[in-house]
Order: structure tokens, then C-alpha cells, then sequence
């Protein structure tokens, strides 16, 4: 198979989209659906993808997504058909990841997974970028490898590219998008969840700029087809010309499809746990988010809708972090708060287990060790932690007199993470 250009024409392309993506970027929030809304729901990917996850966990991932009415579930391959069985009737899909998660599969099994997804009813398909040939300058490569994973996935189905973006610099992210924009992909990714630090805001607006330059494209049976006029723009302004492909991308790819145009999307996964990560990644450009912690999110929406304090990140303080009104509170901080305020007598008492708070701007928890102690909580704190109980423990291990409800999930770690808030 040809490349449709030569990795240095594909340079001069990156190069002539990089001086218009970077001026597009806005700081101005885009539009959030209302949270406690369906619509809201149907940018959330359920997901689970730590490899010891078992079939009844996966059972209980679909049921919460039907329950929910989120976009779809985000699974291995070999969950894929169980996962198609449990959404069957609903209007929630299955994305299966390929290539995960580092992306260096070669492409013959890369197109078996892809192959397999979509034979067994996938209608999403979540594919690792090979960061190796893209930090090469090696597009061709790129090029190829995704464009013959379009050929045997055609419309309706969509595809996802991951980027991995804390592994990459600006220009490899605008890079990734104007590839996978010439091989008409629907949405670019920003991380797998498994490498660094997940999703930041400037990710995903550069990411969205780049959306929005690139501009629509065709959506056909095979790849390299209907390129439109933003692109073919950026293309001519490189000084290379515009070609398709002279063959199929493959002997046996499928019949083109009714051309649909669209623009591709941004996904963003990687650190989206509570609302506020949600409404930020919204606000910045994504319009789907890849998480495990959905039910939570909707939870905490519901919560926030019913009591009229839903807030966004446009405001100078967070409302959904450990304490209201606070930007930046580390652990120690938060510890050191804690036990200082000592109104209203409201107690809770924590094991030396591992524990970790929520704060609007950590993108993984950092547990810390506490030793047995009697802890004071002010009761005018909105507080939400998390306590991380060994998997052999039970739950009488931990006891408190504050904590209204608490709801079991499970992390990839496969230890059992118990989610509270207090100071209601």
C-alpha cells in the first residue's frame, strides 16, 4: 500500500495546520448540557479496562450504564460480546479498545481486534495511537496503520484515536489530529487512563482547536475519501496536492458507504473522577468523557441540580473540591484543616488505612498514611474523601459517626474504594 504522502509532504501539512491551530484555541467555555439531564449522561463512556476485571464486574458496568443512559461501555476485546448482550435493546453502544494500551501492537493484530469488535457488534472502537512512529516523523507509518483500521470498521461505526497527550508536545498532538482527520476518524482521545497524567483543560482545547480547523470530512467505507475544503485548504497552503488513494486500502474492503460529514470530536479520559473535572473537560471542548467514576458523577449531578448549587469552572473556587471556596489544597493541608476545626464536635474515626481526598486540581490521588486518631471535621466543609481498604479487609475495619451513605466501587488497583461525603 502507498502512503498518500511522503513523510516530508506530511511535515509541510502539520506545519501549515500548527500556524492556524494554535490562534484558534479559546479560552471562552463551550456549552455544557444541563447536568442532571439525559444529554448530560450521553457524554460519559462508562469504562472498565484493568485487566483482572471479571465478568460479573463487567455485568455490573452495563447495567449502570443502561440504568444511567450513558453513551456507551468502554471495554477489553474479550468482553466484547458480553457486553453487546447486555446493552442489546438500549441506546447504549460498546467501544472496545485496540492496540491498548501502549499502541505498539503491530497492525496484524491490531486489524484482528479491530475485525473481531466489530464482527461481534461494537459500534466504538478506542485505538492507541503508535506514539513510536509519530515521535519519528514517521506519518506514512501512522497513516497506513490507521487508515487500513478504518477500512475494515466503516461508518456507523465510530473511532477513536488515543493520543496518550502527556506523552506528547503540542505540535506531535496537532500532528495525530491532522492524521487521523485525513483518515475521516470521528473523535481524538486524549489519554488510555494507564500513562501519566490523564486529561488537562489545555489538552483538550488545543485538541478541540484543531477540531475545528481540520473541519469536516467525509465518513466513507474506506478510508482517504472526500477530504473538504478547510482541509484541502491547509493541504494547498503546504504546497503539496491534494490526492486520494489510487486503490483500496485493502483487497476485501468493504463497499463504500452513503457519505456522511461531520467534524471529528474530543474525548477526554484520564483523571475525569468527580462533576468539576467533568464540567471542565465539557466547558474546554470534549464532548465525550471516558471514566469509571460515571455513576458518582451523575450522582454528585443529581445531588448538586436538586440543591441548586451547580457551579462551573469558570468560577475562581471550586464548589465540589474538599472545602468550598479553596483552590489548591494538598493532603497535608487538608489533615492539617481537618484537625484544627474543632466547631460544631462532629467526629470520624479512620484506621491506618491509605487515604486520599478529592481536590479540583490532582489528577491522581495521593494517599497518605494516618495513624489511628480521632479526627474533627467542621461540619461547615463539604468534604469528599476516599478510603482504600485492602481487598482481604471487610468493612466493619472502618467505622465512622459522619457519613450519611457510602457507595462501593472498584478501582483498578483491585482494592475496594469507599466514597463518602460529610459536612451536609
Amino acid at each position: 500500500m502507498t502512503t498518500r504522502y511522503t513523510d516530508q509532504e506530511w511535515s509541510s501539512i502539520i506545519a501549515a495546520t500548527e500556524k492556524v491551530v494554535h490562534p484558534a484555541i479559546t479560552q471562552i467555555p463551550k456549552a455544557v448540557p444541563k447536568v442532571d439531564s439525559p444529554q448530560f449522561a450521553q457524554t460519559i463512556d462508562h469504562t472498565l479496562l484493568k485487566l483482572d476485571a471479571t465478568k460479573a464486574q463487567i455485568d455490573d458496568l452495563c447495567s449502570e450504564a443502561r440504568v444511567a443512559g450513558f453513551a456507551s461501555v468502554c471495554v477489553r476485546p474479550n468482553y466484547t460480546q458480553q457486553a453487546v448482550n447486555n446493552v442489546k435493546g438500549t441506546t447504549v453502544k460498546v467501544a472496545v479498545v485496540i492496540g491498548f494500551h501502549t499502541g505498539e501492537n503491530d497492525l496484524a493484530q491490531k486489524m484482528a481486534e479491530t475485525r473481531h469488535a466489530v464482527s461481534h457488534g461494537a459500534l466504538e472502537l478506542d485505538v492507541v495511537l503508535n506514539r513510536t512512529h509519530l515521535k519519528a516523523g514517521e506519518y506514512g507509518k501512522v497513516y497506513n496503520e490507521l487508515a487500513a483500521l478504518r477500512s475494515v470498521a466503516p461508518h456507523p461505526v465510530l473511532i477513536k484515536l488515543i493520543l496518550e497527550t502527556s506523552q506528547l508536545s503540542d505540535s506531535e498532538i496537532i500532528a495525530a489530529a491532522v492524521i487521523a482527520r485525513a483518515v475521516s476518524f470521528d473523535f481524538i482521545k486524549t489519554s488510555t487512563g494507564f500513562l501519566g497524567h490523564g486529561a488537562t483543560v489545555e489538552h483538550v482545547r488545543l485538541m478541540s482547536a484543531c477540531c475545528e480547523v481540520l473541519g469536516e470530512a467525509a465518513v466513507g467505507g474506506w478510508a482517504g475519501h472526500g477530504l473538504l475544503a478547510e482541509y484541502k485548504n491547509l493541504v494547498t497552503a503546504a504546497g503539496v496536492a491534494v490526492e486520494a488513494p489510487a486503490t483500496p486500502l485493502e483487497e476485501n474492503a468493504p463497499p463504500r458507504t452513503k457519505t456522511l460529514v461531520h467534524k471529528m470530536q474530543v474525548k477526554a479520559s484520564g483523571g475525569v473522577r468527580t462533576l468539576e473535572d467533568a464540567i471542565k473537560m465539557l466547558e474546554a471542548g470534549a464532548t465525550r468523557l471516558g471514566t469509571s467514576a460515571g455513576v458518582w458523577i451523575m450522582k454528585e449531578a443529581q445531588e448538586k441540580a436538586e440543591t441548586g448549587a451547580v457551579s462551573s469552572s469558570n468560577q475562581n473556587t471550586s464548589d465540589y473540591g474538599p472545602f468550598r471556596g479553596t483552590t489548591s489544597i494538598s493532603p497535608t493541608h487538608i489533615i492539617t484543616s481537618i484537625s484544627k476545626s474543632s466547631q460544631h464536635g462532629t467526629k470520624a474515626t479512620f484506621s491506618s488505612y491509605s487515604y486520599a481526598f478529592w481536590s479540583p486540581e490532582r489528577t491522581s490521588p495521593k494517599a497518605t498514611q494516618i495513624p489511628p486518631q480521632q479526627i474533627t471535621i467542621n461540619v461547615h466543609y463539604h468534604v469528599h474523601c476516599i478510603l482504600y481498604v485492602d481487598e482481604d479487609s471487610e468493612e466493619e475495619d472502618f467505622t465512622t459517626t459522619c457519613i450519611p451513605r457510602w457507595r462501593e466501587d472498584r478501582t483498578r488497583d483491585s482494592r475496594r474504594r469507599f466514597t463518602w461525603d460529610v459536612g451536609r
